[in-house]
């Protein structure tokens, strides 16, 4: 699927609530077109919270990735080498959270 068909899906998930919503992206593969066509929508998805991409393989052009709006970025190149750890610490520590 791509990235330009996949946000708008997802926007739909988001509920009338002032709750801050968390969404993460694998993506595993970068095209220019799908990229500008998916800018309003990672905006969307942005201003409710966090938006977090993680690039999969060596597919994924970074700087391409990088115009969108974003909360982070996370490189994960190498996919047959997996530290949890140091993914979990990326994802974590980018997470938006809602005050009471």
């Amino acid at each position: 699927m791509s990235l330009s068909g996949m946000l708008p899906q997802m926007e739909e998930f988001i509920f009338d609530t002032p709750l801050k919503i968390n969404s993460i992206v694998f993506i595993s593969k970068t095209l220019g077109d799908d990229i500008k066509q998916s800018h309003d929508d990672a905006a969307t998805l942005l201003s409710r919270g966090s938006l977090i991409f993680v690039a999969m393989g060596d597919a994924v052009d970074i700087n391409l990735l990088k115009t969108l709006p974003h909360t982070a970025v996370i490189s994960w190149p190498d996919m047959s080498k997996y530290d949890p750890e140091l993914l979990r610490q990326e994802i974590l520590g980018n997470l938006a959270c809602s005050q009471n």
